[in-house]
């Protein structure tokens, strides 16, 4: 019981997110804990996937694929082999360091794998699109090496 309350309040505080990166100002983003910065991202994230034509399933996907990896911060590179942006993207394959870097790059990069991968497999909730959307950028993951909690497997 105690699981599904919980997961019930990530799937609310998730909608919330949502709607403050369109809505709202930082103010009241941060009384859930998000920063100005955060906010930022997450809203030039969104806008990005709506004018790609991202339904709520894949925007709330790429909520929680951020969150996941980077809590909705613009990760910057430690060494040249890094992950980097906004999804923690490792340079290489879908794009360099300095492109990934740019959240309008790393979000159009995200959804071009997620819009078509919803449209497949309309049924699928946002965490499980986001998961599968995961392993598609990365290849070599599988969903038991995954750096998404369980407590982001919400509806």
């Amino acid at each position: 019981m105690l699981q599904i309350r919980f997961k019930l309040a990530l799937s609310v505080l998730t909608l919330v997110v949502l709607l403050l990166a369109t809505t709202a100002d930082a103010g009241d983003c941060r009384q859930l804990g998000y920063d100005k910065r955060q906010l930022s991202n997450t809203h030039k994230m969104l806008q990005i996937g709506k004018h790609s034509g991202a339904n709520t399933v894949v925007l709330k996907a790429a909520i929680i694929a951020t969150l996941a990896e980077t809590h909705a911060r613009n990760k910057r590179p430690r060494d040249e082999y890094d992950s980097v942006g906004l999804f923690a993207i490792t340079p290489g394959l879908w794009g360099t360091q300095e492109q990934l870097q740019t959240i309008s790059f790393s979000a159009r990069v995200f959804y071009s794998v997620a819009i078509p991968l919803s449209a497949k497999h309309p049924g699928y909730p946002a965490w499980k699109l986001a998961i599968k959307q995961e392993r598609l950028l990365f290849p070599g993951h599988t969903e038991d090496t995954m750096m998404m909690p369980d407590a982001w497997f919400i509806a």
